[in-house]
């Protein structure tokens, strides 16, 4: 067994360092520039990067005039990849490659084409200066030793360039001698090109096709965009709102690093299209830390996250504030390192509250996965850690585009859950309050801050229940308890009453709060008299079941109290404040001298209707009270 597992090991090795080496030779072989493109007029497109060489001009002070002299010729390398890519840099660099028209494209009675040389950097160049020798005199070119065509968002004057793109130079007519032709990049920053070459007929066919695309991309933008505003509007929930301004910040980010604003609307703002850049990536990561805490609620779920993030969105601010006086490559690099940190900190963050119960986290980690995916490769290439291509580019912008689609399915998973969970919360809160209280609460149109208003309070307590506690078995004392309570808070919502609390055997109820009821004194009195007629049928039910007949005692007082949430911070309750209270439980109290049922207070029975029969008892001084109390029986 062990000798097998040498060999297998030993194999395995071996073919690794096989490939190594292969891969090392292809490599090697591939890096080998070719000397001469030539243009074949039945081919479309060619990648120019195995016939580039480039050389980089540090200080920014080479001429064309020195480096296409024998004394700067040979310092060009050639290119290894078909892109070139240096990372962060503030300097300039020279490319040059040799083409020629085919020589037999007279002999096949082709019409030349016209060629059209792309960088595949689709923002703009700081400078960028397109040379040619002995080209054909044009108004698009300049004369001078060398021809040459200027572009660039910094320059004072607009340069002409292919289909305003300036990304994108017009290659002039060839003959079958070769032509070497040099492009002079310099921009502060991230420093690559994927160079092509196509015939104007197929660039203009693949330009369309990314028109399409990119035309795609910002209409699910605006419309994400726009539903979510209208989403906010709707429910009123700041969340939504959070991820408009995210999506939006995402699509201005992209129009801006693309030099879409500046080359298409605002020219002007050329020289200010990276530092408005960088500040928009500003404004995108905090956005998005302004949403996803508000979606994730954090404060709820994950509050040492909370926390955290609220440092790093004003970690983001600080920078932002600095961004216009600080190194930009500095910043770039920053920019880079606290964009993956926030992305990787957001998915620990949904993970975490996934975990503690928050469903609708499961869609956003797989979107914000995606996002963390073409970010980083984005980041790698855009310091020059692994090549560029063209889709490796665009992976942010393709990530970013399916990270919203995919946000704005959790977004309606989420809604989806909260609304079950809301019908949940509300079908166990019916079960305390009526309907109509219950939906007036949740609407927020009753406060529950506090507020000072006259009531009518109802207290219920059983009659000898300790006594029936003692000698029951707990599992009948619950069976005696919740059939009360049903019947009883049946006939308290029934007459527009909210049960506050079940203390023990006791019921305390009120009328008139939180929702204002006129009348409530009769409301009051007439669910005591409806809460005597159901005793009846409770004690029936008990009888069939084979335990004994319950008594109760009803107190009901008239008088403004103090109502509010009250309790601790953890745990709150709806609860009423004030002498009316006291007095209310007392009279309940009465109950037991008077050997009676129903009592009121005389408050009560000056607002009752003359069917509702009442008897006027001796007055009785109550615990609290100075002076009698007078008492009605309600027969």
């Amino acid at each position: 067994m062990i000798e097998l597992i040498r060999y297998t090991s030993v194999k395995t090795i071996s073919i690794f360092v096989l490939f190594l080496l292969v891969n090392v030779f292809l490599t090697a072989s591939y890096a080998q520039t070719k000397s001469i493109l030539v243009l074949d007029q039945e081919i479309d497109r060619y990648k120019v990067g195995q016939y580039l060489e480039i050389l980089e001009d540090e200080n920014k002070e080479y001429t064309i005039e020195e480096v296409s002299s024998p004394r700067l010729s040979k310092l060009f390398k050639p290119l290894k990849s078909d892109s070139i890519n240096l990372g962060l840099k503030d300097s300039a660099v020279w490319v040059r490659f040799t083409v020629q028209e085919d020589k037999f494209t007279e002999e096949k009675g082709v019409n030349l084409k016209e060629w059209v040389f792309d960088t595949g950097k689709s923002d703009n160049f700081d400078f960028a200066d397109f040379f040619c020798p002995d080209c054909v005199e044009s108004p698009e070119f300049v004369e001078e030793k060398w021809s040459v065509e200027r572009a660039g968002k910094l320059r004072t004057e607009d340069g002409k360039c292919f289909l305003h793109k300036p990304s994108v130079f017009a290659l002039p007519r060839f003959s079958v001698s070769p032509k070497t032709l040099y492009l002079r990049v310099e921009s502060i920053g991230s420093m690559w090109l994927i160079p092509m070459i196509y015939s104007k007929e197929s660039y203009l066919k693949e330009s369309k096709k990314e028109n399409i695309l990119v035309g795609i991309y910002y209409g699910i933008i605006l419309i994400l965009a726009f539903i979510s505003l209208y989403t906010f509007f709707v429910l009123k929930d700041r969340t939504y709102l959070y991820y408009a301004f995210y999506v939006v910040t995402i699509g201005l980010w992209f129009l801006f690093d693309q030099g879409i604003i500046v080359s298409y609307f605002f020219p002007s703002l050329g020289k200010l299209n990276t530092q408005l850049t960088l500040m928009d990536y500003w404004l995108l990561l905090f956005s998005a830390l302004l949403f996803v805490r508000s979606f994730l609620m954090m404060k709820t779920y994950a509050l040492s996250i909370f926390r955290l993030f609220q440092l790093i969105m004003a970690a983001i601010l600080a920078l932002m504030i600095l961004t216009p006086f600080a190194d930009f490559l500095l910043m770039n690099q920053i920019a880079s390192m606290l964009g993956l940190i926030t992305i990787i900190m957001i998915i620990i963050g949904g993970i975490v509250c996934f975990s503690r119960g928050f469903q609708p986290a499961r869609l956003f980690i797989i979107a914000w996965a995606v996002i963390l995916t073409g970010g980083a490769i984005k980041f790698l290439s855009f310091l020059g850690l692994i090549p560029i291509t063209k889709l490796g580019f665009h992976s942010f912008q393709i990530a970013s585009g399916i990270e919203v689609v995919l946000i704005g399915f959790s977004i309606l998973d989420r809604i989806r859950i909260l609304r079950r969970e809301r019908k949940h919360l509300m079908d166990i809160f019916g079960k305390y309050v009526s309907k109509e209280i219950r939906d007036e609460i949740l609407a927020g149109s009753i406060p529950l801050d506090g507020e000072s208003k006259e009531v009518t309070v109802l207290f219920s307590d059983l009659r000898d229940f300790t006594t029936m506690v003692e000698a029951s078995a707990p599992k009948d004392v619950v069976i005696i308890i919740n059939d009360y309570f049903t019947d009883m808070s049946y006939a308290i919502n029934q007459h527009h009453g909210l049960v506050l609390q079940y203390v023990g055997d006791e019921i305390e109820a009120v009328f008139g709060a939180p929702i204002a009821l006129v009348d409530h004194p009769n409301h009051a009195v007439r669910a005591a008299l409806d809460m005597r007629n159901r005793l009846e049928v409770v004690n029936s039910k008990l009888g069939k079941k084979g335990y004994g007949a319950l008594r109760h005692g009803i107190g009901v007082h008239t008088g403004v109290v103090v109502a509010a949430n009250i309790g601790s911070p953890d745990r709150l309750s709806y609860a009423l404040v004030g002498d009316t209270v006291n007095v209310a439980s007392r009279i309940q109290e009465l109950n037991k001298e008077y050997n009676t049922d129903i009592l009121i207070s005389a408050t009560t029975r000056a607002y009752l209707d003359s069917d509702i029969t009442v008897e006027k008892l001796p007055e009785r001084k109550v615990k609290g009270k100075r002076k009698p109390v007078e008492i009605f029986k309600v027969i």
